[in-house]
């Protein structure tokens, strides 16, 4: 039997979410919703797999470069992704993902941005990226 891989979660995310994570990982939940700063969120990553994140932490090039090396994954459920700096991200060897999402602002709403070119993965769907990653969902 394959080993799940642990997944912190750092702070509290819908019930939903945080079912699924702990039925397909090992998941450290954040159940107190503390926010961490960047030192604690390093320790608390230690021989985590990957981490599901938010908008609130902050993945610069030092916090990233400090993340310990069992991380392999840096998920987040957020608007955006500027609190994580993506060159940084590919420089330190993750994969970088475009998701195109043309509906997200409805009829007539704006149109969806455009894929950075430098992401390694540009796919329309999430199932897509998961394929796309060789994961199964």
């Amino acid at each position: 039997m394959t080993k799940r891989p642990t997944i912190l979660a750092t702070r509290r995310f819908p019930d939903a979410v945080e079912r699924r994570l702990a039925r397909d990982y090992r998941a450290r939940l954040n159940l107190d919703d503390r926010l961490y700063d960047p030192a604690g969120l390093v320790a608390a990553a230690e021989g985590a797999d990957g981490l599901f994140v938010s908008a609130t932490e902050r993945f610069d090039a030092d916090q990233i470069a400090r993340l310990p090396t069992s991380v392999g994954i840096l998920g987040t459920l957020s608007v955006g992704l500027d609190h994580i700096d993506l060159d940084a991200a590919r420089a330190s060897g993750f994969k970088t993902a475009f998701v195109r999402r043309p509906d997200e602002w409805g009829p007539p709403g704006p149109p969806d941005p455009g894929a950075n070119p430098d992401c390694d993965i540009i796919v329309d769907t999430f199932p897509e990226l998961a394929e796309a990653l060789g994961v199964s969902v």
